[in-house]
């Protein structure tokens, strides 16, 4: 599948008065290249995120923010036990109601109680942190290769449309070059009969000097060349793997291939298609460089 390497995504993970929100970016680039940004206290994710997008990703400059809120506030680490404070309540008012007390039950005296209240252990709360910091990064990557994708199908359709597009003309390239060497052949044995006009001319000799000059200008190879790299090309569109770099390989092979046509074919109609040709390799090599 065709993959963009520019796209975004978020994640977001709130708990008990804990928000995690990551962000991810990615952009261009030859190979896979991360940046994390996390809070100080989190510094010992790095790794684990890198490795997170490390298996989901294989090219592009990847930003990764991690921001955090309220994950060491005490009310993020105090927890209250309403329940038993229930049954607390209860058997206080039983005990007021068989003695026949006056006065209320004040909130402190409440909290007061034991086992009321407790606070998380700092090692506790570090693990529910690092497990929200990761479920928000796997959503934001999850999010950001979605994005990658479905761009990566628009690109996909413009690369078919012009390799297509390509191949139609240097089909036309091939008869036109077929055509022109048969009418170059006769238009030279012509010229060499007009220009000698001598029975000791060895007319065998002058007929493969002149299949020798028109081969020379004959770019059928280099035509079905261009074809194989085309297929080979559409075949890598189609693989599911990231192709970006092997498809860059065949734009350069491409451009050579092209560049032997426009300097081998002595015709003004070639020269034409070449220069197009050219402009659509160009314009794939420029969609290329975004593709994983």
């Amino acid at each position: 599948m065709i993959s963009s390497m520019t796209g975004f995504g978020r994640g977001e993970v709130k708990n008990n008065g804990m928000s995690v929100l990551v962000e991810v970016r990615s952009l261009n680039h030859r190979f896979l290249d991360v940046d994390i940004r996390v809070p100080k206290n989190m510094m010992c994710m790095e790794v684990e995120l890198k490795e997170l997008i490390g298996k989901r990703l294989s090219r592009g400059r990847v930003n990764l923010t991690v921001n955090i809120k309220g994950e060491h506030t005490a009310a993020a680490a105090m927890k209250i036990d309403t329940g038993l404070a229930v049954k607390y309540i209860e058997a206080l008012k039983n005990l007021k109601s068989e003695l026949d007390l006056d006065g209320t039950i004040q909130l402190d005296r409440i909290l007061a109680l034991p086992d009321i209240v407790s606070f998380e252990n700092s090692e506790d709360l570090e693990k529910k942190v690092q497990s929200a910091v990761k479920n928000a990064a796997n959503a934001a990557i999850e999010e950001l290769i979605q994005m990658r994708n479905r761009e990566g199908v628009e690109i996909k359709k413009d690369l078919l449309k012009r390799i297509h597009t390509i191949n139609d003309t240097i089909v036309r390239i091939e008869k036109r070059s077929a055509e022109k060497s048969a009418e170059t052949h006769r238009e030279l044995i012509e010229k060499v009969h007009e220009l000698v006009q001598s029975n000791t001319i060895d007319e065998q000799r002058i007929e493969t000097e002149v299949a020798l000059l028109a081969e020379k200008m004959d770019v059928t190879e280099e035509c079905i060349r261009f074809k194989s790299h085309n297929t080979i090309f559409l075949e890598l569109l189609e693989d599911d793997e990231s192709q970006g770099r092997r498809m860059n390989f065949l734009l350069q092979e491409m451009h050579r291939e092209v560049n032997t046509i426009g300097a081998k074919a002595n015709d003004a109609q070639i020269a034409h298609w070449v220069v197009a040709i050219k402009e659509d390799v160009e314009k794939l090599r420029e969609q290329i460089q975004n593709i994983e």
